[in-house]
């Protein structure tokens, strides 16, 4: 173990992929042949039976005659079923072994071959003792390495072959077992470091004993280089005491034994030997346990400047030691201590980390006044010892914080001067490391907190006192250390502007509430009904900041507004102006409800007799294009729902007609609007053509299309239209059987339509028919003057 080696493995192809057919056995004939040969032949045959390699065998002597002492035989052999393969080509060869500090291929080793193999011929061997061409051998460079198990010596290797398989893939036979006697010697060579008892650093100049237990003749004897690293060659498998000798040149020794014990020989090619040898690190503290920087230490009168309060001694041999620390130049620590193992001290050995608790903390002074609030000071700090020299500082925090000093006695003066209040404060005292003590000076802290009308903080107000200028927290509170007593001036400004002013008297420690004139503004918007209305609002404080909804609301909502003058707008949903103050946050804060003028609007229309116009079509126009229509009831009534006090546009329309009925300006204050629609009444009195009135005609009165109404006339020729809308005008339409009339016609007026028929006795008779017959009547009594005098008044009626 340990040396590189050559290692010879035979390889055969083993191939049995078909098999001599049963009816058709091998069989040969020996004429002659010694019987044992034969006995050699007939082993072999057994030997491939058992593996399988044929199927069977027989043998048949037929003749046997004795020479000299030597028998001769004539045999007849027999084999049936015997095994043929194919060919296979072997590239190369891995050899590996399954060892578990080097398991796998990562430590395998490579033979190459590239020869082909023909498959073993169990015919060949049965009668040769060997199959020709079928097996080769391999010779591996291998290296045991020196610190595999004692139990793995007799592991078996295992190889991947890498081979062609006829007409088919090139292909990697792997972990083939292998067979046969194997064993590694039992030696082992290999290199042995001597370390100390952490293994980190070797050890030179070190004298080493090796003898083999049992047999103390076999002594060995090693001196380590300054790498701490000898060379073992061919130790054997057995126990050993190994004993390592070494002399510190820095540290207290009491025997220059560093090691004793026993190993085998694989401990020592697998681990290396440790010795007593320690390295010592040692921590110095404070007394919150923080490391003490620069402390210097001295083991065995080897000194050392800690870095971050650690320092490390290297190799400290095992035994007692001397110990001592210094801070500031005092010795704070001197002692001994034990290094390593000891029968009844430390019989279990412990890792040598040294924590040195020193007498060095903090010395923490906080200059506060008589409500505990810190304060700005100069402090002057004096030891008595004179270890620390005369130290003075400003801490502007209020705090001293000398950090690991000696623990002592140690007198402190603080001294807080006011350029604001032009005054002096100090105090002294005694004080000791170690714990947060507290300096109070002849000086009060007050707090104010900042209210507005409606009890919250005002939280980030700005309040001056006198001359000092500072914020409130986020509830309104607001601390001022340090106040010699006196009267003082305040002032609050929120927002930029001021809602408070006054004077406070301090005397001691103590607290005041002061209220600020700043408001919450809470206002539920109504209709002039008293309905909440949705509306859309803008409100400029006094600090000229804009509030406003976003979105329409039935409140103002604003929180923590400063005092003074204000403006205030408040818009409907199609941005019409309904309010337009300017007031103060004041007066808003003590309101609750606003009453903004809209309302609903509700339209009566009636014609002057005083009956309900039903179905007629309103149309109401208002500003910022405000437009609005709907239909009377039967009532004649009609309701536009929040309609703003403004004036409006109005027309109304006859029922089911675009004829306008009414058309003016109204004023909407909230109360009903009434609107009177005219009637009026127009006649016609249809006469003949000499006349007389004539009973029986139609007449239709219409504007624009639509039929106002129909009449027929009575025996006076008189028809009558009362109660109709008063228009500008109207179209009549007179007739009589087919004959017709028509003209325009006026409010209140009477008009006379003459038809072109004759009304005798009752009897109406068209005009034509009339002259049909006065003619006949003329040709027959020769009355012509009658006649012309008729026929002239026909005429002249005709043209006009």
């Amino acid at each position: 173990m340990g040396e590189w080696g050559k290692l010879r493995a035979n390889i055969t192809n083993m191939d049995c992929s078909s098999r001599q057919p049963l009816d058709k056995p091998f069989e040969r004939e020996f004429k002659g042949i010694p019987e044992q040969d034969l006995e050699l032949i007939l082993k072999r045959a057994q030997e491939m039976l058992e593996d399988d390699w044929i199927k069977g065998y027989n043998y048949e002597i037929k003749d046997a005659r004795g020479i000299g002492g030597q028998i001769y035989l004539d045999v007849k052999l027999t084999i049936v079923g015997a095994c043929y393969g194919k060919p296979i080509k072997l590239y190369y060869a891995l050899l590996w072994f399954p060892w578990k500090k080097y398991p796998g291929r990562d430590w395998a080793f490579r033979a190459d071959a590239n020869i082909e193999l023909k498959a073993f011929n169990a015919i060949d061997y049965i009668l040769n003792g060997l199959s020709s061409g079928s097996s080769t051998v391999l010779e591996f460079n291998i290296f045991i390495p020196p610190d595999i198990y004692p139990e793995e010596r007799f592991l078996k290797p295992v190889v991947d072959l890498r081979v062609h398989y006829p007409e088919w893939i090139d292909y990697t036979l792997e972990a083939y077992p292998t067979h046969g006697p194997f064993e590694i010697q039992p030696y082992r060579s290999f290199n042995l470091t001597v370390t100390d008892y952490d293994g980190l650093n070797p050890i030179s100049g070190a004298r080493i004993v090796i003898r083999r237990l049992m047999h103390y003749y076999d002594v060995r004897e090693y001196i380590t280089p300054d790498n701490g690293t000898i060379r073992i060659y061919r130790l054997e498998e057995d126990d050993y005491e190994v004993r390592v000798y070494w002399n510190s040149s820095l540290f207290l020794q009491e025997s220059s034994l560093v090691h004793i014990g026993h190993h085998t020989a694989y401990d020592l090619a697998s681990e290396g030997i440790r010795t007593l040898l320690f390295n010592v690190e040692v921590r110095a503290l404070d007394l919150s346990e923080r490391p003490l920087n620069g402390v210097r230490i001295a083991l065995d009168g080897v000194e050392a400047v800690a870095e971050n309060g650690s320092t490390l001694y290297q190799l400290v041999p095992n035994g007692n030691h001397s110990l001592q620390a210094y801070w500031m130049g005092v010795k704070l620590l001197d002692e001994w201590i034990w290094v390593g193992y000891h029968p009844t001290i430390s019989p279990e050995i412990k890792e040598p980390k040294l924590k040195l608790i020193l007498p060095v903390d903090d010395l923490l002074v906080q200059a506060v006044d008589s409500g505990g609030s810190p304060l700005a000071v100069n402090f002057t700090v004096l030891d008595p010892r004179g270890v620390l020299p005369e130290t003075r500082l400003y801490s502007s925090t209020g705090l001293l914080n000398i950090t690991q000093i000696i623990v002592g006695d140690y007198h402190v003066h603080a001294l807080n001067c006011s350029p604001v209040f032009r005054t002096c404060a100090e105090a002294s005292g005694i004080f000791h490391p170690g714990k947060p003590s507290k300096l109070q000076l002849p000086l009060h802290s007050i707090t104010l907190h900042i209210y507005s009308r409606n009890n919250v903080g005002l939280g980030n107000a700005s309040v001056m006192l006198d001359g000092v200028k500072t914020r409130a927290d986020r509830w309104g509170y607001v601390s001022f250390p340090g106040i010699p007593e006196g009267e003082y001036y305040v002032k609050i400004m929120w927002k930029g502007v001021e809602v408070y002013d006054g004077r406070i008297t301090v005397s001691g420690p103590g607290s005041w509430n002061i209220t600020a004139d700043v408001y919450n503004i809470g206002i539920g918007l109504k209709t002039a009904d008293g309905r909440p209305f949705p509306a859309f609002w803008i409100l400029i404080d006094p600090s000229g900041h804009k509030h406003e909804s976003g979105r329409q609301s039935d409140t103002i909502a604003i929180e923590l507004v400063p005092r003074g003058s204000c403006s205030l707008i408040i818009l409907d949903e199609r941005n019409l102006t309904l309010l337009s103050w300017n007031t103060s946050i004041e007066k808003l804060a003590g309101m609750h409800v606003i009453e903004l003028p809209v309302k609903d609007m509700v339209l009566r229309v009636f014609w002057s007799d005083g009956a309900p116009v039903f179905n007629a079509r309103a149309v109401l126009i208002g500003p910022a294009g405000l437009k609005s229509e709907g239909l009377t009831d039967k009532q004649g009534m009609i309701v536009f729902s929040l309609m703003p006090f403004v004036n409006y546009s109005l027309k109304i329309y006859y029922p089911g007609a675009t004829i306008p009925i009414f058309s003016g300006n109204v004023t909407f204050t909230g109360k009903p609007i009434e609107i009177e629609a005219r009637l009026t009444g127009v006649a016609v009195k249809v006469v003949d053509v000499f006349g007389n009135p004539l009973p029986g005609a139609s007449a239709r009165l219409q504007v624009s299309g639509i039929i106002l109404g129909e009449r027929r006339s009575g025996h006076d020729g008189v028809i009558v239209f009362s109660g109709i809308p008063c228009l500008g005008a109207y179209q009549l339409e007179v007739w009589y059987g087919s004959l017709k009339a028509s003209r325009v016609i006026h409010p209140g007026e009477t008009a006379i339509i003459e038809l072109g028929v004759i009304n005798l006795l009752g009897l109406v008779l068209p005009l034509q028919d009339f002259i049909i017959i006065v003619s006949a009547f003329a040709a027959v009594t020769a009355i012509p003057a009658i006649l012309r005098i008729i026929i002239k008044r026909i005429r002249a009626s005709a043209r006009t």
